[in-house]
């Protein structure tokens, strides 16, 4: 199906030839209203007139619709009501090819329609012929020609996935490329995937998918050094979970929330923190102790903490119990761990009302939102943690804290030759 837009005003001719040429199946008529001097180009379309162009040409009632703007001279409403009217045609024909004829109407009207419908990805026509002169196009060699501006989508589209990747919004960059590498050149088309296969990755790493990731980032990474980083550290993150989690997911876990926090979206920032800081926990009973905080056998806790763990937590079908956050950490202190016995009696105060904060938070058990004063608490709990890895040293963490890379927020960011 084709939708055809374009703007009316000055001689119908070439609106016609446009019509006839490239045959739509609806059309919408962009005019101006009246103003105190003068009628406005919808006569040429409304009305009962045999001399109006639907009319003319017997296209059907139900085949187009007239769209008025009311000052023709106004490029800013012009492109708004054109873009508005755009959007709107394609939720109303989502599988349409849309196309552009930008001949008539004002200066005002053609360019709005022109940048409306370079914006939305719209295929682009004018009609010219040959001319004698800087003032007139020779009778009889109007034709339909359609419009090559690959390199202005091109640097329209980079400027719109530019805006979305500073708000780390990858995969929204992802449709927004994936709409618009049809009407791209093959050279263009090439970049363009380029900088898809990066969105997606980057929008699967901020979901913590790091398989599909890796298969994203993997195949391009030859394209920059950058990119070269991103596949290596997504690896590695693979690798790791697959061992059951290393403390360079707690680091990517911290980033994550750091990111969160730039969106203002602070409830889903602490909520990574939270994570963090219980995953600190884990991976240490796990590798110093080989104990899997999700079922601790009763006879490795201490007989000081071996009672009120029992009164307190569940026990799975083998016996074995099931502890949180915080009894994680007391469980390492009676274990005398030699790192982490010290940095929780300095930090327990800090990490107690943090984990008060996010209970209340509507996330958790509460009702009450976290705002930036309540997040920035959460950061002095990202701070001593990231400190406690830098303890830990590059033998239990390959990649420090000073090491992990920030996501890109624009291309030129990974490619800086595209």
């Amino acid at each position: 199906m084709k939708v055809l837009i374009l703007t009316v005003g000055g001689s119908p001719e070439p609106l016609k030839k446009a019509i006839n040429y490239l045959k739509p199946d609806f059309i919408y008529f962009i005019t101006s209203d009246d103003t105190s001097t003068q009628k406005g180009s919808y006569t040429q379309i409304e009305g009962s007139d045999s001399s109006t162009i639907p009319n003319e040409l017997k296209l059907p009632s139900d085949s187009w619709e007239s769209i008025r703007v009311k000052n023709a001279d106004d490029l800013d409403s012009i492109f708004e009501k054109i873009r508005e009217t755009i959007k709107k045609a394609k939720k109303r024909f989502p599988s349409a090819q849309f196309l552009i004829d930008y001949s008539g109407g004002t200066k005002s009207m053609s360019i709005g329609l022109a940048l409306a419908g370079i914006e939305e990805s719209c295929e682009l026509h004018f009609v010219g012929g040959l001319r004698k002169d800087l003032n007139k196009v020779a009778s009889g060699s109007e034709t339909v020609l359609k419009i090559k501006i690959q390199s202005l989508r091109y640097d329209n589209l980079i400027k719109q996935v530019d805006m979305l990747w500073s708000n780390y919004y990858y995969f929204s960059a992802a449709t927004l490329v994936e709409d618009t590498i049809p009407v791209l050149s093959r050279e263009k088309e090439e970049n363009a995937k380029l900088i898809l296969f990066a969105s997606k990755g980057l929008g699967e790493w901020e979901r913590f998918q790091y398989k599909k990731a890796v298969e994203l980032l993997g195949p391009i990474s030859d394209s920059s050094d950058k990119l070269k980083e991103f596949a290596e550290i997504t690896g590695i993150l693979k690798g790791s979970i697959e061992k059951g989690g290393d403390y360079i997911v707690v680091l990517d876990i911290l980033k994550n929330a750091e990111r969160r926090a730039k969106q203002e979206r602070f409830d889903d920032a602490v909520g990574r923190v939270y994570r963090a800081v219980e995953l600190m926990a884990q991976i240490r009973l796990r590798k110093e102790y080989k104990i899997d905080s999700s079922a601790v056998p009763v006879n490795r806790v201490p007989p000081e903490l071996r009672g009120e763990f029992l009164t307190k937590y569940s026990k799975d079908k083998e016996g074995n119990l099931k502890i949180p956050l915080m009894a994680s950490y007391k469980l390492l202190v009676s274990l005398k761990d030699p790192i982490y016995k010290e940095w929780f009696a300095d930090n327990k105060r800090l990490i107690e009302d943090f984990l008060t904060s996010r209970n209340n938070s509507f996330y958790a058990h509460g009702l009450n939102p976290i705002d930036i004063t309540k997040f920035k608490k959460a950061q002095e709990v990202v701070k001593k943690i990231i400190e406690l890895i830098e303890q830990l040293g590059p033998k239990e963490c390959k990649i420090l804290p000073e090491q992990f890379p920030d996501f890109p927020r624009s291309v030129h960011d990974i490619f800086t030759s595209l």
